[in-house]
């Protein structure tokens, strides 16, 4: 028996979500605001989201320092995901 991975996410970003790796979503709004998402490692730890949340936002800044706008855990149900609004704070 075979089973069908159509329209799952590749390996690679299960193993992120996994372990807290990686970067998350960013999506650009205006004046060099971005939305940002991230999930944390399944296993609950919270420090692993922070720090990928540090690492998503730093990628959406080009590797510039940001300023975090707002930041708050997505809900009770879905503990594990960190999402927010960060603004680029100009070059490194």
């Amino acid at each position: 028996m075979y089973a069908s991975l159509s329209g799952c996410a590749p390996l690679g970003q299960f193993k992120d979500a996994m372990t807290g790796d990686g970067v998350g979503e960013i999506a650009k709004l205006k004046n060099g605001q971005f939305d940002i998402s991230v999930s944390g490692s399944f296993s609950g730890n919270r420090s692993q989201a922070y720090e990928k949340w540090d690492r998503t936002a730093q990628a959406a800044c080009n590797g510039g320092p940001y300023k975090t706008i707002k930041q708050e855990w997505q809900s009770v149900q879905y503990s594990g995901i960190l999402g927010g609004v960060i603004e680029c704070k100009g070059k490194k």
